[in-house]
């Protein structure tokens, strides 16, 4: 079968139409096919270097961004607040009030952990949290307050410190402190009610009068101290070193038992010139009554004209409300302490002070007369004449109590003569009476044996002594009852 040839149909006869004329037709020319050309990669490596540029402006991009961010985000007081909110915590809250606190303990608390001590318990186990104070917030200066629980505590102030850079700072704290309404509700006041006349101690510190308000007690005295915050250790010291327990302790107020004040009257005779001490103050001479008291050993033989150092003086003075008697100390002229002892009369009678000088020139002397003074009495040896020449060696000749013996010689009835053995013979007690004058005390003690008995005796005699020319002699001896 033969192939029929394409004709275009733009050239082929229309159908059912002759063709009015013939033509000449042309022969189509048929193209070779055509071979591909090799392909060019400048593209894919433009599109590839565009793409990696884009990629690094992204990169760089999102570097300074996140640089940018981290920026502004450091630079945030939320950051810091975040972290400081994480570290308040009850240490924290303690050193912080202990700061606050110091400054305003009073000296009676100087351990502030102590002061705050009872009152910790109180913030442990509780969330802690700031916020902002808008009021008082500027754009260089944030404010928060510190929050415990359902308290406010404290206030944090931030500051920028250091660029963070893009312009952006870094805040830090700049200030903290305690709120005056979170401590001051710890602070309290107490009131110490005592005797007017006992002191006052404040966890081991004086209370002083700057503290005494008034008082609705007579005798008494109240002491108010305030600013307080810790527990508190009161003492009451009486006059008398007593350190009495509080009758009633609440709430703050303490009462302490109220002595009630006396009245003291003192009566007491001293020898002259001696000084008197009341409290460590000096008697007034006015309150001497009666300075014509002369011992029992002058009477009779010196007068108070001749001598006046033989006179004493009688005291009387006395205190009134007042809650324990001044301490009552008498003086010679020298300073010297003088003791006492009370007399036939219940008088306190303070004795002059005794001589170490007069004892060691006169005790021999003292002792021997008491020695010839009682073998007279006892009529020993050689008999009362004999005796009295030998007792004359120590008297006086023209003293009374010399006379009294001669006169006995002649006008007593003498018993058998005795036998006298001392046992213990002592002088002491010398006592100087102006430049001529001085007495003292021998005691002995002996066993006489006489034609019917024998008996033990021990005698105290006061010895009065005075200048006679060249020498002391006894011009009168009295018995003293010991």
């Amino acid at each position: 079968m033969r192939k029929q040839r394409y004709v275009p149909k733009h050239l082929a006869p229309k159908p059912g139409r002759a063709a009015k004329t013939a033509r000449t037709v042309k022969p189509v020319r048929v193209s070779e096919p055509r071979v591909p050309k090799r392909r060019s990669y400048g593209f894919l490596i433009f599109l590839i270097v565009f793409t990696l540029l884009m990629l690094g402006g992204i990169c760089a991009g999102a570097f300074y961004l996140w640089d940018y961010l981290e920026s502004f985000e450091i630079s945030r007081p939320e950051h810091i607040i975040e972290h400081i909110s994480a570290n308040i915590d009850y240490d924290f809250w303690q050193r912080s009030a202990e700061a606050a606190l110091a400054p305003r303990l009073t000296y009676f608390e100087n351990d502030v952990f102590s002061a705050l001590e009872p009152h910790l318990p109180g913030i442990l186990d509780v969330h802690y949290s700031i916020r902002l104070r808008p009021e008082e917030s500027t754009d260089e200066l944030l404010v928060y307050t510190v929050r415990a629980g359902a308290s406010d505590i404290g206030i944090v102030r931030f500051t920028p410190m250091e660029e963070a850079g893009h312009g952006f700072f870094v805040w830090g704290v700049d200030s903290m402190e305690m709120l005056d309404s979170f401590l001051d509700p710890f602070s309290r006041s107490i009131t110490v009610t005592a005797s007017q006349n006992a002191s006052v101690e404040l966890n081991g510190i004086p209370v002083t009068g700057e503290y005494i308000i008034e008082c609705e007690y007579e005798y008494g005295t109240t002491y108010q101290i305030d600013n307080l915050y810790g527990a508190v250790d009161v003492t009451v010291i009486e006059f008398d070193g007593q350190r009495p327990e509080p009758v009633f302790a609440q709430d703050d107020e303490y009462y302490f038992p109220i002595t009630i004040p006396f009245s003291v009257d003192h009566n007491f005779i001293v020898p002259y010139g001696a000084l008197v001490y009341a409290g460590g103050e000096l008697v007034s001479a006015d309150n001497i009554t009666d300075s014509q008291i002369i011992p029992s050993i002058f009477r009779g033989i010196v007068e108070q004209a001749d001598n006046p150092d033989i006179a004493s003086s009688r005291y009387e003075f006395g205190f009134s409300e007042i809650y324990t008697g001044p301490v009552i100390t008498v003086t010679n002229a020298q300073g010297i302490k003088l003791e006492s002892f009370i007399n036939d009369d219940g008088d306190i009678v303070y004795k002059e002070e005794y001589s170490e000088a007069l004892k060691a020139a006169h005790a021999d002397t003292a002792e021997a007369f008491i020695r010839a003074y009682v073998n007279f009495s006892s009529n020993t040896g050689g008999g009362p004449a004999s005796n009295l020449a030998v007792l004359g060696n120590y008297m006086q000749r023209n003293s009374t109590l010399f006379r009294h013996l001669q006169n006995a010689v002649t006008t007593r009835t003498w018993t058998q003569i005795s036998q006298v053995t001392f046992h213990e013979i002592k002088a002491d007690n010398f006592k100087q009476y102006g430049d001529s004058l001085f007495t003292c005390e021998v005691f002995y003690s002996l066993t006489q044996r006489g034609a019917a008995d024998t008996v033990d005796i021990e005698m105290l005699y006061e010895i009065l002594f005075t200048l006679s020319g060249d020498g002391w002699y006894v011009v009168n001896v009295l018995a003293v009852d010991r």
